[in-house]
């Protein structure tokens, strides 16, 4: 649309479309169930229906509670409101209690209105009611009601009243709390302003078709997938939730038939519809038609998004279509899109470091304490975006802090809250989302919700990441696990507790309890307090999890039985299974847990973060450890050995590893003999187009980065020594371990068998020797040979001192647009220009294999 065809008020953009009969809305009602309203149409029954509101003595400025479960009497409702100034006040229809006291409160908030409804809404409002004992309440709301049923479209029309840009057009009631609804006041300008900015920064044009199966009472699918496509003159389609739940399938082979090109759904949708999903289903489907998937609403998961983009990519479905947006109903819907047709950004940070106020810091997918966020993009046309600290300080890029917004598009307030709508402003005029996050390259990234965030340790880790871990656990179903924290006074920290969905007995559930613990602590290193099985998870309209209706259930007691039961059965289940101290150790062991959780008996297959471990009993069982064990203990032996027996074995064998030593030929060596520990080092990068077919080759061959650069090493180490066996020493878990990684070449004699064999030892379960144990090993002290040691940069410096007493040690340091690779060596012992050597011939090794990415089985590089 041209700058002059611009409207400024809805009730302009539907007047704009009165002659309007091939575009317009189609009600898909099931498989074979549609009507097709054309605007035209759709803007005269709304003055039918208008002049129906008039006549019960409805004006400008009164409010019009929206109860209406069809999807065609909703709108044409909505709009004959906006028609009329009259302010609907669209609310979600739920079959649980939570909605009815919802509406209830909302009903108290409100000056003096009347709802719209179909009969059986009003029929189980009453039934609440009378089990409530809030009939005054009812009689009241039933006065000022008006049937759906009694709705008719006459031939009289009703009186249309001319509606300026700051004039309230509808209050939006965000999807929070039940107990404290709060009313986001939306002007016509407000409105307007966010249509114009969404689809020209998605990039709509009028001939795209939009489907969407939310509800019409929640702003993305009020705002997003019907006003914005009315207002610019589009088809659209809309399928009831109800349906797509019953058959989500439906969603994607409309998609299909009637060639849309946009969908939107928050990242329940995809997920759920994954989980249904069957490519017996999708035999005929053609997806090539949608240019745009719209995710937003809620925490966007990678692993969610590519997996549907996966699947439905063997349907045609374009890889660069998901589309990862930020919004909220504070700032009508829309603050953030990613640029149309850029493939999904997700980010890797180390989970460590994202307090408000920390620096974040970028991490390897595969590091041990990464979490994945997705690039929400730009702030869209007059919106901004801000990040502060907790004194609302505006913040550098890459800084964690809360989400601010303003604009045209933001609400003025909430509506008659004046003490909310303090709290949601600055002092200089901004709205605080309740959102964290941070800035990238002028891009938004969200990190969740201020109030979801559980504080363990002095550490941030968000629900949606423990759910993820969950839902790895046979029994425990996509979406249907919540996590939450809530503040135990006796224990003065967050409890964490993690909700499931179960409809079995609690003794069946007993299984899934223990394997949820023992996978978040073995996967996240956490206690987890309670695994509660619940019948029904409480979620918005939308989808979102409302996690903080769980954490005040068990508050209020809700779970105590099931808990107490689930208890019980566990401390029967763990003494029927104790298992007995047979060695010295373990009994040591068992002696010293058991006097700091005071009890008396403990099985030695016990994992210790199932025993209720805080960070104080951690502390007291390293003192006690400290004592009792040469060389020390350190903290993460109780996480890389979590159980008794593990953990004896580890310390039995600890005093017994050796460091194996490589022997070079003696024109490697010098002949000073003074050996005196002084360094010198040289190196190569990869960065360019040499970096990329490094990435290349690590995608190929299924493997790591570390694996290719130690494969390399092994290598040569072998032909410059002559030995067909080869142990490399490297530093892994958080550089408290060393791990020994051995190749015989005369078993390997290709280079995917040589990564494949690095690779399954690197990953594998084989012993770790403890750095600060290295006093217990022996090694070998002849003048020709060295103990060859690789390491990450990031645990050279907390190991300088072990690493200053080695003879040659490479150091690799990724950073996110160079791998640099050096080699620092006893420049006493070795010769340095047979070092550098060394180094050229290991990066031409690397160079000869990225250049021949194609090396994988058969292909003999040697």
């Amino acid at each position: 649309m041209g700058e002059m065809s611009k409207k400024s008020t809805l009730t302009e953009a539907i007047q704009s479309l009165h002659d309007e009969v091939n575009k317009g809305i189609t009600f898909i009602n099931g498989d074979q169930k549609e009507e097709k309203v054309s605007y035209k149409e759709l803007y005269e029954k709304a003055q039918m229906v208008l002049y129906q509101l008039q006549t019960k003595g409805m004006k400008p400025g009164d409010e019009l509670v929206l109860q209406i479960k069809d999807n065609k009497k909703f709108v044409t409702v909505f709009w004959a409101c906006l028609l009329g100034k009259i302010i609907p006040v669209p609310l979600s229809i739920g079959e649980n209690n939570e909605y009815k006291t919802k509406l209830l409160n909302i009903w108290n908030i409100l000056n003096d209105p009347y709802i719209i409804a179909d009969e059986e809404v009003l029929h189980k409002l009453r039934v609440f009611a009378e089990e409530n004992t809030c009939l005054s309440e009812l009689e009241d709301i039933e006065k000022k009601a008006f049937l759906m049923e009694d709705i008719n479209f006459p031939s009289s029309l009703g009186r249309i009243y001319k509606t300026k840009p700051n004039d309230l057009a509808f209050i939006q009631f965000s999807s929070g709390s039940t107990g404290d609804p709060k009313g986001v006041v939306l002007k016509h300008v407000n409105v307007i302003t966010n249509l114009y900015a969404i689809a020209n920064c998605a990039g709509w044009k009028s001939e795209d078709r939009i489907l969407c199966w939310m509800p019409l009472t929640h702003d993305m699918g009020l705002i997003g997938c019907h006003l914005t496509p009315l207002l610019n003159c589009m088809d659209q389609y809309h399928m009831p939730t109800n349906l797509f739940i019953r058959r989500p399938s439906l969603w994607m082979k409309k998609a299909s038939e009637h060639r849309i090109a946009i969908l939107q759904s928050p990242n329940f949708g995809y997920k759920f519809f994954l989980s249904y999903f069957k490519p017996k289903m999708a035999e005929s489907w053609d997806l090539s038609s949608i240019k745009q998937v719209m995710n937003g609403a809620e925490p966007i998961s990678y692993d969610i998004c590519k997996m549907f983009m996966e699947e439905m990519g063997e349907y045609g479905f374009k890889q660069n279509s998901m589309f990862t947006v930020y919004g909220l109903a504070e700032a009508t819907v829309g603050v953030s899109f990613p640029k149309p047709e850029e493939d999904v950004v997700p980010l890797y940070v180390d989970r460590e470091q994202l307090k408000v106020g920390e620096k974040i810091c970028e991490v390897s997918s595969n590091h041990p304490r990464s979490i994945c966020f997705v690039d929400e993009g730009y702030p869209i046309d007059d919106c901004y975006v801000r990040i502060c600290d907790d004194n609302d300080l505006e913040v550098d890029e890459e800084i964690v802090g809360h989400i601010h917004i303003s604009g045209k598009n933001v609400m003025s307030g909430y509506y008659n809250n004046k003490q909310a709508t303090e709290r949601a402003f600055t002092h200089d005029g901004w709205v605080r989302t309740g959102d964290l996050g941070f800035m990238r390259h002028g891009r938004l990234v969200v990190t969740g919700r201020v109030k979801d965030i559980l504080f363990v340790n002095g550490l941030n880790y968000y629900p949606q990441d423990i759910e993820r871990t969950a839902e790895k656990v046979e029994g425990v179903e996509l979406g249907r696990v919540a996590a939450c924290g809530v503040y135990n006074n006796d224990k003065q920290r967050d409890e964490i507790l993690i909700f499931v969905m179960y409809k079995k007995k609690p003794k069946d559930f007993l299984l899934i309890l223990q394997n949820v613990k023992a996978k978040i602590s073995s996967a996240m290193n956490l206690t987890v307090d309670a695994v509660i099985p619940i019948r029904t998870m409480p979620k918005t309209t939308s989808g979102k999890i409302q996690r903080y209706k769980l954490g005040q259930q068990y508050i209020e007691g809700e779970f105590d039985s099931v808990k107490a039961e689930l208890d019980e059965l566990e401390i029967v289940a763990n003494d029927r299974n104790v298992k007995e101290a047979v060695t010295e150790t373990e009994k040591k062991l068992v002696k010293i847990f058991c006097e700091v959780l005071k009890t008396d008996k403990i099985s030695v297959d016990n994992r210790f973060m199932e025993m209720g471990i805080d960070s104080l009993r951690i502390n007291q069982i390293v003192k006690k450890m400290d004592s009792c064990y040469l060389g020390g203990f350190n903290v993460t032996d109780l996480y890389s050995y979590p159980t008794i027996s593990e953990l004896a074995k580890h310390l039995d064998t600890q005093s017994k590893v050796a460091l194996s030593t490589i022997m070079l030929p003696q024109i490697y060596m010098t002949s000073d003999l003074s050996y005196r520990f002084e360094k010198d080092s040289f190196g190569f990068s990869f960065k360019g187009d040499e970096l990329n077919k490094l990435n290349n080759l690590v995608e190929i061959q299924k493997v790591d980065l570390d694996t290719i650069l130690m494969s390399g090493l092994a290598y040569l180490l072998a032909r410059i020594s002559g030995e067909q066996k080869v142990v490399l020493q490297t530093i892994v878990s958080r550089g408290n371990f060393i791990k020994q990684i051995q190749v015989n070449l005369k078993d390997v004699k290709e280079p995917a068998l040589l990564y494949k064999s690095i690779y399954k030892q690197k990953i594998g379960e084989n012993a770790l020797i403890p750095i600060q144990a290295l006093k217990e090993m022996t090694i070998d002290e002849k003048h020709n040979s060295v103990v060859p040691f690789y390491c990450r940069k990031e645990y050279s410096a907390q190991n300088a001192k072990v690493l200053g007493l080695q003879d040659f040690v490479i150091k690799v340091d990724e950073k996110l647009n160079e791998i640099l690779v050096s080699c620092h060596f006893n420049r006493q012992k070795l010769k340095s220009e047979k070092i550098k050597e060394l180094m050229f011939n290991y990066l031409r090794f690397i160079n000869v294999n990225i250049d021949h990415t194609q090396c994988i089985e058969g292909t003999v590089l040697w």
